[in-house]
């Protein structure tokens, strides 16, 4: 799946519902030659 986000005027990204909710509250972000990588934390601690 494909999706395109806005960020706002505070530097936050504005992610679609259904994409949040597959997500969950806690996410890790990694950086990659091709661009960023979102990914779900099953244990946030």
């Amino acid at each position: 799946m494909k999706v395109k986000v806005r960020v706002d005027s505070k530097g936050r990204i504005l992610l679609p519902k259904e994409v949040r909710e597959e997500l969950g509250d806690v996410i890790l972000i990694e950086k990659t030659d091709e661009g960023y990588i979102l990914k779900r934390v099953r244990d946030p601690s």
